[in-house]
C-alpha cells in the first residue's frame, strides 16, 4: 500500500516512510539477531527487500537485482553486523555503557588490537554479546579497529561490510 503513495516524482516521499517505519524497526534491538537461524534471517530479509521494491517502484513480483546496492542499504545480516561492531567500538572507546565496557579485554599478545573471545558451554553462550563482539572484531581489518572517532569508524565499517555484501 505504501508503494501506491507516490505524490511527487522529484522527492521521493515512500524513502522517508520507509526510513521511518520499516527501516527503523529492522533496526531495533538487531543485535539480538545474531546468530538467528538463516530461515528467520531470510523472513526479515524479506521486508526490507519489499521496502526497497516500494523505494524505486518496482512490482512485488519483479526482481530486486542491485536495488540493494543503489539505495546503499546494507542486508540485514551486515545491519546486525554493523550494530554490533559500531557496539563494540563504543566499548572500547569508553562511549559505551559501563556493564558492556567491563566485557570486553584485550588479548595476551604484545599489541593491543586483538579482544580475548571467552569460551562458552553452550548455543547460547555464542550468540552472546560477550563472545560475538570479539569474534566480530578480531575479524576487522587495522585499519578499521584504528580509527579515531565514530563517525570515521562507521563509515568506514559501512564501506567494509558493503564491498563483503556485494562482492565489490
Amino acid at each position: 500500500k505504501i508503494a501506491r503513495c507516490r505524490i511527487c516524482p522529484l522527492l521521493n516521499p515512500i524513502l522517508t516512510v520507509l526510513n521511518s517505519i520499516v527501516a527503523c524497526r529492522l533496526d531495533y534491538c538487531n543485535c539480538l539477531y545474531f546468530g538467528l537461524n538463516d530461515n528467520l534471517l531470510n523472513q526479515l530479509q524479506l521486508i526490507q527487500n519489499a521496502a526497497a521494491k516500494a523505494v524505486v517502484g518496482l512490482y512485488k513480483h519483479d526482481h530486486l537485482g542491485e536495488t540493494l546496492k543503489e539505495l546503499h542499504w546494507l542486508p540485514i545480516k551486515y545491519r546486525v553486523q554493523f550494530k554490533l561492531l559500531s557496539l563494540v567500538y563504543k566499548c572500547l572507546n569508553g562511549l559505551g555503557p559501563d556493564y558492556l565496557m567491563s566485557m570486553f579485554r584485550y588479548a595476551d599478545f604484545n599489541h593491543s588490537i586483538y579482544l580475548h573471545e571467552p569460551r562458552v558451554l553452550s548455543h547460547y553462550g555464542e550468540c552472546s554479546f560477550q563472545k560475538t563482539g570479539p569474534k566480530l572484531w578480531n575479524c576487522l581489518p587495522l585499519e578499521l579497529k584504528s580509527c579515531s572517532n565514530i563517525d570515521i569508524f562507521k563509515s568506514a565499517l559501512k564501506t567494509h561490510l558493503f564491498k563483503m555484501a556485494f562482492n565489490n
